[in-house]
């Protein structure tokens, strides 16, 4: 809506109506009899002014012509970061060409966290999210829209029982063997609070008590783990020794 403002060097006191006309699409809201008018749609628009001198009535005109600004803002979204097993949350970040407001959209199970009508908001759960941007001075509006993803690949992972995995009097260390072909996974060996775990981020290691020992192994591109686990065992009981009393 604009506000049409006729003006003239006429005395006041010789001005007997003002009449606005308008074409070529133009709307006017309201009087249409008054030095200022109320323009709800594009065109062209003629003011007359009737003024009485001397008895005589005269007549003058001016015209103007008021165009519309319809030009959508384009919105964009910055390519969103990736839910996995160490990112629970990402923030969206969505931009428009002209000073604008914002309204996010989504269909669960995507889910926004707190506020939807701004630019940034922190979403938990993947899924397609939409904004609609308006722009502020003239209401027209634009969207985009981006998916978001989540990577809850676990890493590969296996391990290895030893043929021989029992700890004796003379054998103080077994080896226990793990590996995953995961690209870049990282190991870490657990085990009794004593044990002594010799490599305990390799994928093998020589331990020296007896017990559970778990290996758990971590997918780097998504902070995912998965564990698996190897017993090893002992026999350190003492022969049992007899003596014979031989009399003869």
């Amino acid at each position: 809506r604009v506000t049409l403002n006729a003006a003239t060097t006429e005395n006041p006191a010789n001005i007997s109506s003002w009449l606005w006309t308008p074409s070529n699409g133009g709307i006017i809201d309201g009087a249409t009899n008054a030095i200022t008018a109320s323009a709800s749609h594009e065109g062209d628009f003629e003011v007359q002014i009737e003024v009485f001198t001397n008895g005589l009535a005269c007549y003058n005109t001016a015209s103007i012509a008021v165009g519309a600004d319809k030009t959508a803002p384009t919105a964009t979204i910055d390519a969103p970061g990736i839910l996995n097993c160490t990112t629970g949350s990402i923030t969206l970040q969505a931009n428009s060409t002209a000073p604008s407001s914002y309204q996010w959209s989504f269909t669960p199970p995507a889910n926004i966290v707190g506020a939807t009508n701004i630019d940034n908001p922190v979403v938990d759960e993947p899924g397609v999210y939409t904004v609609t941007v308006t722009d502020l001075s003239n209401s027209c509006t634009g969207s985009a829209s981006a998916t978001v993803t989540r990577n809850v690949t676990l890493p590969n992972i296996s391990v290895t029982n030893p043929p021989a995995a029992e700890l004796t009097c003379v054998v103080n260390t077994v080896n226990i063997q793990g590996n995953s072909t995961t690209i870049g996974a990282t190991y870490l060996w657990t085990g009794p609070a004593t044990a002594f775990i010799t490599t305990p981020n390799n994928n093998t290691t020589d331990v020296d008590m007896a017990g559970v020992y778990t290996l758990e192994v971590t997918n780097p591109a998504n902070g995912c783990t998965d564990t698996r686990t190897v017993t090893v065992t002992e026999d350190i009981a003492a022969p049992v020794i007899t003596a014979v009393n031989n009399n003869d």
